[in-house]
């Protein structure tokens, strides 16, 4: 396998660069360094940050080198780019500022160890699927939606676009999730259930029935909280 160092050396490969510079951001750096199939093909250029001052700030030993500004206003560097947020509704609208850019490319970024019936799983791009996910089969995912540690997601289920699902959620067969919607940790979501898009489930809950667009549910069972 190539090094890390030596793939964001080698200039003839593809240039890519972490939107963002959280703690997320930095995580998806460390689960980049852990894919062959990254290394092998992208030369890391560092984060892009929202603001002119945070230009040269350090993290994980590279930089964050332009704002968002700066990168989308230059065409000539062609440039590959993932969306590593925490928050559904900033995620969401930041993957449509970019997506108008013609110079801007995406990927979706697999961890080694998902497993997934690769066969019957449809995906867009911009996704990014962290370590541990499990996927049965005839599973179809939107785009730029962020999946974390350790999840199983049934069969048939719908994911739409920019979703945030953390750590350990377990996501039930036939379930369909709309748009930005985010699932909080350990969270369970039973046989068939429809989740409106722009709803939050909160962590740890139980969500036994549909949930609709704009709720906010939790406990267990979980029940509306918040609309």
């Amino acid at each position: 396998m190539m090094s890390f160092q030596a793939a964001t050396e080698r200039t003839a490969m593809e240039k890519f660069a972490i939107v963002g510079t959280g703690d997320l951001a930095k995580e998806c750096l460390a689960m980049l360094r852990q894919c062959p199939w990254w290394l092998a093909n992208y030369r890391f250029l560092g984060f892009i940050c929202e603001r002119e001052d945070e230009v040269g700030k350090e993290l994980s030993g590279f930089t964050a080198f332009a704002t968002d500004g700066a990168v989308l206003k230059n065409k000539e560097i062609p440039v590959t780019v993932v969306f590593p947020l925490g928050d559904p509704q900033i995620l969401g609208l930041l993957s449509k500022k970019y997506s108008g850019a013609g110079h801007i490319k995406y990927i979706n970024a697999v961890h080694p160890s998902v497993t997934a019936d690769w066969s019957t799983l449809e995906m867009g791009h911009g996704n990014i699927l962290c370590a541990g996910n499990i996927f049965t089969n005839d599973i179809v995912i939107g785009n730029f939606n962020y999946l974390n540690l350790s999840c199983t997601f049934g069969h048939n289920v719908r994911i739409g676009n920019a979703c945030v699902v953390n750590p350990g959620a377990n996501v039930s067969g036939c379930v369909s999730l709309g748009d930005a919607v985010l699932v909080g940790t350990g969270a369970t979501i039973l046989q068939g259930i429809k989740v409106g898009s722009r709803s939050i489930i909160g962590a740890g809950a139980v969500v036994t029935k549909d949930v609709a667009e704009g709720e906010t549910v939790a406990g267990v069972p979980a029940k509306v909280v918040n609309r």
